[in-house]
C-alpha cells in the first residue's frame, strides 16, 4: 500500500473519530408537539392563540434554538399516535378539554373514530406513549380536571403537568407563556411550573392554585432540566 494511500486512510479515520466526537457532543434538539384535542362537540376554545403564543414566547428566549416546535390539530386517537411515532417529542403538550373522573375515568377529550368527542384516559395516553414515543419526558395537560391522570402517566414519562380543576381559556394560556418561557431559559421543571403559577397569581387569577406537577417516584420537580447545561449556559433556579 502507497504513502498517500495510507495517508488517505488515516486522514478518513480521524474524520470519523471527529464526526463522531462531535455527535456526541451536540445537543438534541428538544422536540415539543402541541396536541389541539378539541372536538366540535364540545366547543370552541382559543387553542389557536394558546398555541401561537406558546410559540412566540419560546422564539424569543435565550435558547430557542434548542427547540422544536409542532402542532397538531382536531387531533385524535390515530393523529396523536402518528405524530409520536413521527416526531419523537420531548415534551408532549395538551391543550383543550378535560373531564373529571365520573361516568369515565379522568380524561382530555379528543374526536373519536366516528368524529365524536372521545374520553383518552391517563393510561390510555401513557400506553401511546410507551410503545411510540419512549424518550418523552415531560407531559403537560393544560385542561380541566387532569390531575388525576399524572399518576397514571408517571413512570412513563419524568414529569406531568396538570390541573386540579377547571381553568378558564385566559388563565391556561397565560400559564402555558409562562411556564415555555422558563424552559427556554433553562429552568427546570418545577422553577417552570412555579413561575406559571407565580404569573397566574400576578395577573390576579384564582386559577393560581390549580397547577400541579407530579413527578416519577425518586425525581423531584427541581431535578428535572430538560436542556443539558454547557460551560457558557449553566441552568438558573
Amino acid at each position: 500500500m502507497g504513502k498517500l494511500s495510507r495517508r488517505r486512510q488515516r486522514g478518513a479515520a480521524r474524520t470519523e473519530r471527529q464526526t463522531h466526537a462531535w455527535s456526541l457532543r451536540a445537543p438534541r434538539r428538544q422536540v415539543i408537539v402541541f396536541f389541539a384535542a378539541d372536538p366540535g362537540a364540545t366547543g370552541r376554545l382559543a387553542l389557536d392563540e394558546e398555541c401561537a403564543a406558546v410559540e412566540r414566547e419560546l422564539c424569543m428566549t435565550a435558547h430557542r434554538d434548542a427547540f422544536e416546535f409542532h402542532a397538531r390539530w382536531a387531533v385524535g386517537v390515530d393523529d396523536i399516535q402518528r405524530s409520536l411515532n413521527e416526531l419523537q417529542p420531548t415534551i408532549i403538550h395538551f391543550s383543550g378539554r378535560g373531564a373529571p373522573a365520573g361516568a369515565h375515568e379522568a380524561s382530555v377529550v379528543v374526536r373519536g373514530v366516528d368524529g365524536k368527542p372521545h374520553h383518552l384516559t391517563g393510561s390510555g395516553l401513557a400506553g401511546l406513549i410507551r410503545t411510540a414515543a419512549s424518550g418523552a419526558r415531560l407531559v403537560v395537560l393544560n385542561a380541566c380536571h387532569t390531575d388525576a391522570m399524572a399518576g397514571q402517566l408517571c413512570g412513563t414519562v419524568d414529569g406531568v403537568v396538570a390541573m386540579a380543576g377547571a381553568i378558564g381559556d385566559l388563565a391556561a394560556r397565560a400559564f402555558a407563556v409562562s411556564l415555555y418561557r422558563a424552559l427556554g431559559y433553562m429552568r427546570s421543571v418545577g422553577n417552570a411550573v412555579a413561575q406559571g403559577v407565580a404569573a397566574l397569581a400576578a395577573f390576579g387569577l384564582a386559577d393560581a392554585r390549580l397547577p400541579t406537577c407530579v413527578m416519577r417516584p425518586g425525581l423531584a420537580p427541581g431535578d428535572l432540566v430538560l436542556l443539558q447545561a454547557d460551560a457558557q449556559h449553566e441552568p438558573v433556579d
